[in-house]
């Protein structure tokens, strides 16, 4: 009876299937590498067992190298997650799998580290000893976030809004107010916190609009409802598209409610819509088609926007985009669209960071971007 339980504890892992990323494999073992690549991890069974030992994932730093083993848990390959994203190779005869991938400026790089599928181990953080510190945070009370579900006629559903006011505000203030995809307000309030705390900063109000969820049980790319409403490409352009659904949404019914109900200025110099990666390219062309609502807009590891959408759109716009090192895709293409905006009249300020496609970069991007839209009076 345990007989068939044992060969499924033995079985080989799997390679990860091919709609995962990829880094490419290394020209060269020993020259400098200008992006993460990969090289031979050089593992055998026996010694990949002895350093995993009962843990999913284990992972170590070797000159610019970091190798991770990891033991497959919901799904029969594993992926690297979550600055640097490639697959791991199955080691034969062992049930496990492994990776090394060498990282340029990895002294001063801060990294992510986690396996996907998600196991049972929590992600960690590597931090370089040259690395620049992390933003300061400050602590928010419970009594400065509030969350409503918001009803929507435009979506045909409500959609949840979790909004941030510092504490403190004045109920008739107006105050600058970000409004961010992905519900990154939760994420990015402790970094405002700090940076009006410390003068560093006007206060400001986030607004975190979260994404479409999925429907129940249901996972993979075929079911994703986020990307159809930030990419056109992805949604359609038609007025019944979900991306259009969407944008009428957030001009429509979260601004009014908003502004309605929360001490927020209604200028377009003081609005910000702001997201990142699919999110970073849906504040892009919304800021572009809604100029005269947007004064500002915040473009974090953005994804890829429409060849239709010309960057003139974004002329009256003050641009902050930023990315990471270690997604360079996404660091070139945000990169080019501020030299579009730029070249089209556009007030605009680029961040790189090392790091990759995670909140980690995203923080450091934001807090940068705050200071530079909303500072402090002279």
């Amino acid at each position: 009876m345990l007989l068939f339980p044992s060969l499924l504890l033995l079985a080989d892992a799997q390679p990860v299937p091919s709609m995962w990323a990829a880094l490419p494999q290394c020209e060269s073992a020993t020259a400098p590498v200008p992006n993460p690549c990969v090289v031979p991890h050089g593992l055998t069974a026996e010694e990949a067992t002895r350093r995993l030992g009962t843990r999913e994932h284990i992972w170590w730093i070797d000159g610019d190298r970091l190798t991770m083993v990891a033991k497959p848990t919901t799904e029969p390959w594993a992926l690297l997650c979550c600055s640097l994203q490639t697959g791991l190779q199955p080691i034969p005869n062992s049930g496990l799998a492994a990776v090394t991938v060498r990282v340029p400026r990895l002294r001063e790089a801060v990294l992510k580290i986690a396996t996907t599928p998600k196991g049972t181990q929590e992600p960690e953080i590597y931090r370089g000893p040259d690395a620049e510190p992390a933003p300061p945070r400050l602590d928010t009370p419970n009594s400065t976030i509030t969350v409503y579900d918001l009803p929507s006629k435009v979506m045909g559903e409500s959609r949840r809004l979790t909004i941030y006011v510092p504490a403190g505000t004045p109920p008739r203030a107006k105050l600058p107010v970000f409004y961010l995809g992905d519900g990154a307000s939760r994420a990015f309030a402790p970094i405002a916190a700090a940076a009006s705390r410390d003068g560093r900063a006007r206060p400001a109000v986030l607004v975190g609009i979260d994404a479409a969820p999925n429907k129940k049980d249901c996972t993979g790319m075929g079911c994703d409802r986020r990307a159809p409403e930030y990419l056109a490409d992805v949604g359609g352009a038609g007025p019944d598209s979900p991306y259009i659904r969407h944008q009428r949404f957030l001009v429509e019914e979260v601004l009014p409610y908003v502004e309605a109900h929360y001490p927020v200025s209604r200028r377009r110099s003081d609005r910000v819509i702001g997201g990142y990666s699919n999110g970073g390219a849906w504040a892009l062309t919304t800021a572009g088609k809604y100029s005269s609502v947007f004064g500002n807009a915040l473009a974090m590891s953005a994804a890829a926007m429409p060849a239709a959408e010309p960057a003139d759109r974004l002329k009256k716009v003050r641009v902050f985009g930023g990315a990471g090192i270690f997604e360079p895709s996404f660091h070139k293409r945000t990169a080019n669209i501020l030299v579009g905006a730029k070249a089209a009249g556009a007030d605009t300020q680029f961040r790189e960071v090392a790091s990759g496609h995670d909140l980690s970069t995203w923080e450091t991007i934001f807090a940068d971007s705050y200071h530079w839209f909303f500072p402090v009076r002279q």
